[in-house]
């Protein structure tokens, strides 16, 4: 391959792993401080809406509308930094400040293409994740403006959008089981005993420490290795800035 990356599934997933076990404290560490940012965002979605105080909009409004999107941007480049063997550090994770308007206009876009898809039919939501995820590394690694980020992310995508749903899927197994056994657990708590709690927890345990770091560098690989393309380069957008 010359040196450019492989485009195989496998191979971002190898990667990714690789990257997983050479920096994990880093990785771990980040992982676990966007986890518990977004905590309380989970605890108050999980309640009736009726039933969530002031505060708890005031929370949720600044989570997810100011400081999530530009964390998210930052996490992509600690993993994209990871990911070509530069030592990665939590520092990095607050990266996207540096750059705070391309980096939220580009996190708040995707996040909301991507929720808004959920709440419609969950199968739009993953397609737009799929198709505008590398957009979240392009617009600090290209130092791209947020609409010249996502029409790049668009365009490298396309033919490979199918393996970048393969990552999405294993990423979300795990929540997937967890967060209807906390639920079905809630609704029969004296019945059942602690047994299906402990298996939620831990399987959320296993996607915070280790499922989201390795799946998150899995998907920095295939950013890096889908710019790496010969096409990718004839795309204005992709051209390097000489950093």
């Amino acid at each position: 391959m010359n040196g450019i990356p492989s485009t195989d599934l496998g191979s971002w997933l190898s990667r990714g792993w690789n990257t997983f076990k050479n920096q994990p404290k880093p990785l771990i560490l980040a992982s676990v401080i966007i986890n518990l940012i977004e905590m309380p965002m989970f605890f108050l979605m999980a309640e009736k809406l009726a039933a969530v105080p002031k505060w708890g909009w005031v929370v949720l409004a600044f989570n997810m509308l100011l400081l999530s999107p530009v964390l998210l941007i930052g996490w992509c480049a600690l993993l994209l930094k990871a990911v070509r063997g530069s030592r990665a550090t939590v520092v990095d994770l607050f990266s996207g400040f540096s750059r705070f308007g391309p980096a939220w206009g580009t996190g708040i876009l995707v996040l909301l293409m991507t929720y808004g898809g959920m709440l419609l039919c969950i199968a739009p939501g993953i397609i737009l994740w799929c198709t505008y995820l590398c957009s979240l590394f392009a617009v600090t690694d290209r130092q791209l403006s947020a609409a010249k980020a996502l029409r790049l992310s668009a365009k490298i995508t396309k033919g490979h959008r199918g393996k970048l749903f393969g990552v999405f899927l294993i990423a979300t197994v795990p929540s997937l089981i967890a967060s209807p056994l906390f639920k079905a657990w809630q609704s029969h708590k004296e019945q059942w005993g602690l047994t299906p709690l402990a298996i939620a927890v831990v399987l959320e345990l296993i996607t915070v420490l280790i499922i989201m770091p390795w799946t998150c560098a899995a998907n920095a690989s295939a950013y890096d290795s889908l710019i790496s393309q010969p096409e990718a380069q004839a795309v204005p957008e992709a051209a390097p800035t000489g950093k």
